[in-house]
């Protein structure tokens, strides 16, 4: 069984997906097209409260609607609102897959702009115990929101690996 774990991002004020998320899935849909996986896991809960949409809602429905993916395949995980718990979250599920399945493959689609700091978190929260794949989509970024946004990852990825380093001591 190979699975396919598509990361959420935040939702316009309105409640469309920016081109970020656009990207993630239709990277995750030309996968699909390639390997057929098992199962797809859409991963995002509410982050803007004022939003009553879930990111994992709006983005089976672009699946379903845009690729004619079976949406009997796709599993919301509507809890997360950051990439640690997009990781402990879709973990569960895995696990829950696990018990009833041999699982061969977890392929892990972002931005290419956050798949460093995705390695990272998927490889600690998973504990090196499936076969974790990872694959960029285009970033849908301006160069000053990239600025902005590589700005933002370098610190994430050093206050993860300061607290993995906190709880080793």
């Amino acid at each position: 069984m190979n699975i396919l774990i598509i990361l959420g991002y935040k939702l316009l004020k309105e409640g469309t997906m920016s081109a970020v998320l656009k990207n993630r899935l239709d990277k995750a849909a030309s996968l699909y097209k390639l390997y057929k996986y098992d199962n797809i896991i859409v991963t995002g809960g509410n982050v803007e409260k004022s939003i009553v949409l879930t990111e994992s809602y709006m983005m089976k429905k672009y699946l379903t609607s845009n690729y004619k993916i079976n949406p009997k395949i796709i599993i919301e995980e509507r809890v997360s609102t950051d990439t640690n718990e997009n990781a402990i979250e879709t973990c569960k599920i895995i696990y829950s897959i696990k018990s009833k399945n041999n699982i061969e493959s977890v392929t892990i689609v972002s931005s290419k702009f956050h798949i460093e700091r995705v390695k990272l978190v998927f490889i600690h929260y998973y504990q090196r115990k499936f076969n974790l794949l990872f694959e960029g989509s285009e970033n849908g970024l301006s160069d000053n929101d990239m600025m902005e946004i590589c700005i933002n990852e370098k610190r994430c990825i050093q206050v993860f690996r300061q607290s993995i380093m906190n709880k080793l001591i």
